[in-house]
């Protein structure tokens, strides 16, 4: 696998979830506001129409993206994907190689330095299994509780 390629499947897989938290915050942050302040609810009665449709909205795109996230197809660019790629690519996160990524972030060599000395560089692909067991347990989750809301919203 070519590094750059695996990065950025990462930041497409962190884009994601950072949505994802960013959508549910919201929806949590607005039904908090109007349970707690009598103008927010006064305000988002007003307009009800417009803030059912943001809300559904905001729960449309929740349950898309979570889908994406734990999409297990081959060719989806998701956690599975990733998990595997990690454990299958562990000379990504040798020593080696995230002393080269460090470079390129304006820090100095004691900084690069102690940031390796800090990092853990996993010994290899038995050490990160733990993530595809955790990953298996999340999923099934997903699957059983999600998924079918998924497909029917």
């Amino acid at each position: 696998m070519v590094e750059g390629t695996f990065w950025r499947n990462a930041q497409l897989l962190s884009t994601e979830i950072e949505n994802a938290s960013i959508i549910f915050h919201t929806w949590e942050e607005l039904n908090r506001l109007a349970l707690k302040d009598a103008d927010v609810f006064n305000a988002l009665n007003a307009d009800a129409l417009f803030w059912l449709t943001q809300r559904h909205s905001m729960q449309s795109a929740l349950f898309m993206t979570l889908g994406r996230i734990f999409d297990s197809s081959e060719s989806a660019i998701s956690i599975h994907k990733i998990v595997r790629d990690v454990i299958a690519n562990t000379a990504l996160f040798s020593k080696e190689a995230l002393k080269k990524r460090k470079e390129h972030t304006g820090l100095t060599a004691e900084q690069i330095d102690r940031a390796i000395e800090e990092a853990w560089i996993p010994t290899g692909p038995s050490a990160l299994r733990s993530l595809k067991k955790e990953l298996t347990k999340r999923a099934v989750l997903f699957n059983k509780i999600y998924l079918p809301i998924r497909h029917s919203v």
